[in-house]
C-alpha cells in the first residue's frame, strides 16, 4: 500500500511507531546530507538540514506530548472512540 506522508500522519498509531518512523526519516536525511557534502552540493545540503531540523522538532513535540496527552491532530484509536 502506498500512503502519502500527510495521510500517514492522520492514521492513529502508537507513539513508538510514530517515533520510529520519524527516526528513520532523520537517518535517511542524514545519509543524503553526507552524500551531498561529498559532492559539494551546498544548496541542497542547506535544504536537507532544514528538513532535518523540522523532523527533529516534530520528534521533540511528540516526546513532549507523551508526557501530557495525545496531540489534538491525532484521533484516538478506533476502539477508544465513544459510540454514537
Amino acid at each position: 500500500m502506498i500512503v502519502t506522508h500527510s495521510s500517514f500522519e492522520k492514521i492513529p498509531l502508537s507513539v513508538e511507531t510514530r517515533r520510529s518512523f520519524i527516526d528513520e526519516q532523520i537517518r535517511e536525511v542524514e545519509m543524503a546530507i553526507r552524500e551531498q557534502k561529498s559532492d559539494r552540493g551546498t544548496r541542497l545540503v542547506k535544504e536537507l538540514e532544514k528538513v532535518k531540523r523540522r523532523l527533529e522538532a516534530k520528534l521533540e513535540t511528540l516526546s513532549a506530548n507523551v508526557a501530557g496527552s495525545t496531540p489534538p491532530s491525532v484521533p484516538p484509536p478506533v476502539e477508544a472512540r465513544p459510540e454514537e
